[in-house]
Protein backbone atom coordinates (compact mmCIF):
# COMPACT_ATOMS: atom_id res chain seq x y z
CA UNK A 1 0.00 0.00 0.00
CA UNK A 2 2.63 2.54 1.05
CA UNK A 3 4.97 2.00 -1.91
CA UNK A 4 2.37 1.86 -4.66
CA UNK A 5 -1.31 2.19 -3.81
CA UNK A 6 -1.29 5.47 -1.88
CA UNK A 7 0.94 7.31 -4.41
CA UNK A 8 -1.21 5.88 -7.23
CA UNK A 9 -4.39 7.06 -5.48
CA UNK A 10 -3.11 10.61 -5.13
CA UNK A 11 -1.96 10.76 -8.75
CA UNK A 12 -5.23 9.27 -10.01
CA UNK A 13 -7.31 11.74 -8.01
CA UNK A 14 -5.17 14.61 -9.29
CA UNK A 15 -5.83 13.57 -12.91
CA UNK A 16 -9.55 13.00 -12.38
CA UNK A 17 -10.02 16.38 -10.77
CA UNK A 18 -8.02 18.10 -13.51
CA UNK A 19 -10.92 17.40 -15.90
CA UNK A 20 -13.81 17.49 -13.41
CA UNK A 21 -14.76 19.48 -10.34
CA UNK A 22 -12.07 19.83 -7.64
CA UNK A 23 -14.80 18.92 -5.13
CA UNK A 24 -15.65 15.65 -6.88
CA UNK A 25 -16.36 12.85 -4.39
CA UNK A 26 -13.89 9.98 -4.73
CA UNK A 27 -14.85 6.40 -3.84
CA UNK A 28 -11.87 4.20 -2.98
CA UNK A 29 -11.32 0.80 -1.41
CA UNK A 30 -8.63 -1.59 -0.29
CA UNK A 31 -8.42 -5.26 -1.31
CA UNK A 32 -12.00 -6.64 -1.42
CA UNK A 33 -13.14 -8.28 1.83
CA UNK A 34 -9.90 -7.29 3.57
CA UNK A 35 -9.84 -4.92 6.54
CA UNK A 36 -8.76 -1.36 5.93
CA UNK A 37 -4.97 -1.37 6.42
CA UNK A 38 -3.66 0.41 9.51
CA UNK A 39 -1.16 2.23 7.29
CA UNK A 40 -4.03 4.07 5.60
CA UNK A 41 -3.84 6.98 7.99
CA UNK A 42 -5.65 10.31 7.46
CA UNK A 43 -2.44 11.68 5.91
CA UNK A 44 -2.74 9.09 3.12
CA UNK A 45 -6.33 9.98 2.26
CA UNK A 46 -7.59 12.46 -0.32
CA UNK A 47 -10.14 15.28 0.11
CA UNK A 48 -13.82 14.36 -0.28
CA UNK A 49 -13.02 10.68 -0.01
CA UNK A 50 -15.54 7.91 0.70
CA UNK A 51 -14.19 4.57 1.86
CA UNK A 52 -16.03 2.00 -0.27
CA UNK A 53 -14.86 -1.57 0.48
CA UNK A 54 -16.44 -4.58 -1.20
CA UNK A 55 -17.97 -7.36 0.89
CA UNK A 56 -19.14 -10.84 -0.07
CA UNK A 57 -19.56 -13.91 2.10
CA UNK A 58 -16.73 -15.91 0.60
CA UNK A 59 -17.89 -19.45 1.35
CA UNK A 60 -21.21 -19.25 -0.57
CA UNK A 61 -19.49 -17.07 -3.17
CA UNK A 62 -16.95 -19.71 -4.20
CA UNK A 63 -19.01 -22.82 -3.47
CA UNK A 64 -22.17 -21.28 -4.97
CA UNK A 65 -24.17 -22.92 -2.21
CA UNK A 66 -26.27 -21.70 0.71
CA UNK A 67 -28.40 -23.57 3.24
CA UNK A 68 -29.14 -23.89 6.94
CA UNK A 69 -25.45 -24.09 7.91
CA UNK A 70 -22.84 -21.41 7.20
CA UNK A 71 -19.36 -20.50 8.45
CA UNK A 72 -17.73 -17.23 9.48
CA UNK A 73 -14.84 -17.34 7.00
CA UNK A 74 -13.59 -13.94 8.12
CA UNK A 75 -13.24 -15.11 11.72
CA UNK A 76 -11.50 -18.35 10.79
CA UNK A 77 -9.04 -16.74 8.37
CA UNK A 78 -8.25 -13.51 10.15
CA UNK A 79 -8.66 -14.22 13.83
CA UNK A 80 -8.08 -17.97 14.00
CA UNK A 81 -11.53 -18.24 15.56
CA UNK A 82 -12.31 -21.50 17.36
CA UNK A 83 -14.25 -23.45 14.69
CA UNK A 84 -17.32 -24.14 16.81
CA UNK A 85 -17.74 -20.40 17.38
CA UNK A 86 -17.59 -19.81 13.63
CA UNK A 87 -20.52 -22.12 12.84
CA UNK A 88 -24.03 -20.72 12.40
CA UNK A 89 -27.35 -22.46 11.80
CA UNK A 90 -30.62 -21.21 10.35
CA UNK A 91 -31.72 -17.79 9.15
CA UNK A 92 -31.13 -16.18 12.52
CA UNK A 93 -27.58 -17.53 12.52
CA UNK A 94 -26.95 -16.26 8.98
CA UNK A 95 -28.06 -12.79 10.01
CA UNK A 96 -25.75 -12.81 13.04
CA UNK A 97 -22.83 -14.09 10.98
CA UNK A 98 -23.14 -11.49 8.24
CA UNK A 99 -23.81 -8.71 10.75
CA UNK A 100 -20.57 -9.49 12.58
CA UNK A 101 -18.46 -9.66 9.42
CA UNK A 102 -19.84 -6.44 7.93
CA UNK A 103 -19.54 -4.55 11.22
CA UNK A 104 -15.87 -5.57 11.45
CA UNK A 105 -15.21 -4.24 7.93
CA UNK A 106 -16.91 -0.92 8.72
CA UNK A 107 -15.22 -0.42 12.09
CA UNK A 108 -11.78 -1.22 10.65
CA UNK A 109 -12.34 1.64 8.21
CA UNK A 110 -13.17 4.09 10.99
CA UNK A 111 -10.21 2.93 13.07
CA UNK A 112 -7.73 3.63 10.28
CA UNK A 113 -9.29 6.59 8.47
CA UNK A 114 -11.12 8.43 11.21
CA UNK A 115 -14.39 10.18 10.41
CA UNK A 116 -14.58 9.37 6.72
CA UNK A 117 -17.89 8.27 5.17
CA UNK A 118 -18.09 4.50 4.70
CA UNK A 119 -20.16 2.82 1.99
CA UNK A 120 -20.02 -0.85 1.02
CA UNK A 121 -19.12 -0.27 -2.61
CA UNK A 122 -20.21 -3.68 -3.88
CA UNK A 123 -22.10 -6.58 -2.36
CA UNK A 124 -24.39 -9.34 -3.54
CA UNK A 125 -25.11 -13.07 -3.58
CA UNK A 126 -24.67 -15.87 -6.15
CA UNK A 127 -28.05 -16.29 -7.83
CA UNK A 128 -26.88 -19.57 -9.39
CA UNK A 129 -26.37 -21.22 -6.00
CA UNK A 130 -27.34 -24.79 -5.14
CA UNK A 131 -26.64 -26.21 -8.61
CA UNK A 132 -28.87 -23.60 -10.28
CA UNK A 133 -32.01 -25.35 -9.03
CA UNK A 134 -33.99 -22.11 -8.87
CA UNK A 135 -33.54 -21.53 -12.60
CA UNK A 136 -35.57 -24.68 -13.22
CA UNK A 137 -38.13 -24.36 -10.42
CA UNK A 138 -38.43 -20.57 -10.08
CA UNK A 139 -38.21 -21.14 -6.33
CA UNK A 140 -35.66 -18.60 -5.09
CA UNK A 141 -36.18 -19.29 -1.38
CA UNK A 142 -32.50 -19.76 -0.55
CA UNK A 143 -31.43 -16.73 -2.58
CA UNK A 144 -34.08 -14.67 -0.78
CA UNK A 145 -32.89 -15.85 2.62
CA UNK A 146 -29.25 -15.14 1.89
CA UNK A 147 -30.01 -11.69 0.50
CA UNK A 148 -32.14 -10.90 3.55
CA UNK A 149 -29.34 -12.00 5.88
CA UNK A 150 -26.82 -9.84 4.04
CA UNK A 151 -28.97 -6.70 3.94
CA UNK A 152 -29.91 -7.23 7.59
CA UNK A 153 -26.19 -7.19 8.39
CA UNK A 154 -25.76 -3.96 6.43
CA UNK A 155 -28.72 -2.37 8.20
CA UNK A 156 -27.45 -3.37 11.62
CA UNK A 157 -24.06 -1.86 10.79
CA UNK A 158 -25.89 1.33 9.75
CA UNK A 159 -23.86 1.51 6.56
CA UNK A 160 -24.93 2.50 3.06
CA UNK A 161 -24.28 0.03 0.25
CA UNK A 162 -24.33 -0.59 -3.49
CA UNK A 163 -26.16 -3.81 -4.33
CA UNK A 164 -24.92 -5.68 -7.38
CA UNK A 165 -27.37 -5.62 -10.28
CA UNK A 166 -26.87 -6.02 -14.02
CA UNK A 167 -29.86 -5.79 -16.31
CA UNK A 168 -28.45 -7.95 -19.13
CA UNK A 169 -28.28 -10.96 -16.83
CA UNK A 170 -29.76 -14.26 -17.97
CA UNK A 171 -29.69 -17.80 -16.58
CA UNK A 172 -27.22 -19.14 -19.15
CA UNK A 173 -24.51 -16.47 -19.19
CA UNK A 174 -25.16 -14.88 -15.83
CA UNK A 175 -23.50 -11.47 -15.69
CA UNK A 176 -21.33 -12.36 -18.71
CA UNK A 177 -18.11 -12.03 -16.75
CA UNK A 178 -15.93 -14.50 -14.87
CA UNK A 179 -18.76 -16.97 -14.28
CA UNK A 180 -20.52 -14.53 -11.95
CA UNK A 181 -24.29 -14.47 -11.57
CA UNK A 182 -25.02 -11.90 -8.88
CA UNK A 183 -27.77 -9.86 -10.49
CA UNK A 184 -31.13 -10.10 -8.76
CA UNK A 185 -32.72 -8.81 -11.98
CA UNK A 186 -33.08 -11.30 -14.82
CA UNK A 187 -33.88 -10.11 -18.31
CA UNK A 188 -35.39 -13.50 -19.16
CA UNK A 189 -38.11 -12.96 -16.57
CA UNK A 190 -38.81 -9.34 -17.49
CA UNK A 191 -41.59 -8.19 -19.79
CA UNK A 192 -40.59 -7.05 -23.27
CA UNK A 193 -40.36 -3.30 -23.64
CA UNK A 194 -43.50 -3.21 -25.80
CA UNK A 195 -45.60 -4.51 -22.88
CA UNK A 196 -44.17 -2.29 -20.16
CA UNK A 197 -46.27 0.38 -18.51
CA UNK A 198 -43.60 2.81 -17.41
CA UNK A 199 -45.37 4.82 -14.73
CA UNK A 200 -43.10 4.90 -11.68
CA UNK A 201 -45.35 2.73 -9.50
CA UNK A 202 -46.40 0.32 -12.27
CA UNK A 203 -46.17 -3.34 -11.13
CA UNK A 204 -44.94 -4.33 -14.59
CA UNK A 205 -41.61 -2.65 -13.85
CA UNK A 206 -40.99 -5.26 -11.15
CA UNK A 207 -41.06 -8.11 -13.65
CA UNK A 208 -37.60 -9.63 -13.73
CA UNK A 209 -36.85 -8.97 -10.08
CA UNK A 210 -36.30 -12.44 -8.66
CA UNK A 211 -36.03 -11.87 -4.90
CA UNK A 212 -37.86 -8.61 -4.33
CA UNK A 213 -39.22 -9.50 -0.85
CA UNK A 214 -35.64 -9.39 0.44
CA UNK A 215 -34.60 -6.30 -1.53
CA UNK A 216 -37.59 -3.95 -1.31
CA UNK A 217 -37.33 -2.61 2.23
CA UNK A 218 -38.10 0.58 4.15
CA UNK A 219 -35.26 2.94 4.92
CA UNK A 220 -34.65 6.36 6.47
CA UNK A 221 -34.32 8.92 3.69
CA UNK A 222 -33.43 11.72 6.10
CA UNK A 223 -32.60 11.58 9.80
CA UNK A 224 -32.50 14.52 12.21
CA UNK A 225 -30.00 12.86 14.51
CA UNK A 226 -27.73 9.84 14.84
CA UNK A 227 -29.33 6.42 14.19
CA UNK A 228 -28.21 3.76 16.70
CA UNK A 229 -30.60 1.07 15.47
CA UNK A 230 -32.47 -0.13 12.40
CA UNK A 231 -34.19 -3.51 12.19
CA UNK A 232 -36.49 -4.86 9.48
CA UNK A 233 -38.24 -8.23 9.49
CA UNK A 234 -38.87 -9.37 5.94
CA UNK A 235 -41.44 -12.02 6.84
CA UNK A 236 -43.81 -9.65 8.68
CA UNK A 237 -42.97 -6.19 7.33
CA UNK A 238 -42.31 -4.89 10.85
CA UNK A 239 -39.41 -2.51 11.33
CA UNK A 240 -37.84 -0.43 14.08
CA UNK A 241 -35.85 2.75 13.57
CA UNK A 242 -34.32 4.70 16.42
CA UNK A 243 -32.38 7.94 16.35
CA UNK A 244 -30.94 10.25 18.97
CA UNK A 245 -29.93 13.90 19.20
CA UNK A 246 -26.11 13.95 19.34
CA UNK A 247 -23.90 15.95 21.65
CA UNK A 248 -22.46 18.95 19.84
CA UNK A 249 -18.81 19.59 19.05
CA UNK A 250 -18.92 22.43 21.56
CA UNK A 251 -19.49 19.93 24.35
CA UNK A 252 -16.19 19.61 26.13
CA UNK A 253 -16.96 16.00 26.98
CA UNK A 254 -17.55 15.01 23.36
CA UNK A 255 -15.37 12.08 22.34
CA UNK A 256 -15.57 10.42 18.94
CA UNK A 257 -15.54 6.65 18.55
CA UNK A 258 -14.57 4.09 15.91
CA UNK A 259 -17.35 1.73 16.99
CA UNK A 260 -20.70 1.27 15.27
CA UNK A 261 -22.22 -0.46 18.30
CA UNK A 262 -22.98 1.35 20.48
CA UNK A 263 -23.28 4.21 18.03
CA UNK A 264 -21.13 7.21 19.05
CA UNK A 265 -23.36 10.14 20.01
CA UNK A 266 -20.61 12.67 20.65
CA UNK A 267 -18.34 14.81 18.53
CA UNK A 268 -20.91 15.62 15.84
CA UNK A 269 -21.85 19.00 14.29
CA UNK A 270 -25.01 20.74 15.45
CA UNK A 271 -28.21 19.60 13.77
CA UNK A 272 -29.40 21.88 10.97
CA UNK A 273 -32.74 20.14 10.31
CA UNK A 274 -35.54 18.80 12.47
CA UNK A 275 -37.36 16.49 10.04
CA UNK A 276 -36.89 12.74 9.86
CA UNK A 277 -38.32 10.99 6.79
CA UNK A 278 -38.86 7.26 6.28
CA UNK A 279 -39.41 5.79 2.84
CA UNK A 280 -41.94 2.96 2.81
CA UNK A 281 -42.12 1.26 -0.62
CA UNK A 282 -45.63 0.89 -2.04
CA UNK A 283 -44.94 -2.80 -2.59
CA UNK A 284 -44.85 -3.28 1.19
CA UNK A 285 -48.04 -1.34 1.90
CA UNK A 286 -50.26 -2.86 -0.79
CA UNK A 287 -53.07 -4.74 0.94
CA UNK A 288 -51.67 -3.81 4.35
CA UNK A 289 -52.36 -1.16 6.94
CA UNK A 290 -49.40 1.01 7.89
CA UNK A 291 -49.33 1.50 11.66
Amino acid sequence: YTDFYYPFLHEWVKRVRSVTSPEKIIFVEAIPNEFCPASWTPEQTVPNMVYAPHWYDLNPLFLKAFGDFIVNVQGLCRWGMFPLKAFYWGQKGARHNFSLQIRNIVEAGYQALGEKPVLIGECGIPMDMNKKEAFQTDDFTWQTRMMDAMITGLERALVAFTLWNYNFNDDTRGDSWNGENFSWFSKRRALPESLLYCKQDAPSLDQGGRILPAIVRPYPAKTAGIPPRFEYEMTTGAFVFEWAVPASEADGNAVSSTKTSPTPLAGHPMLTALETELFIPSRLTKGRKLV
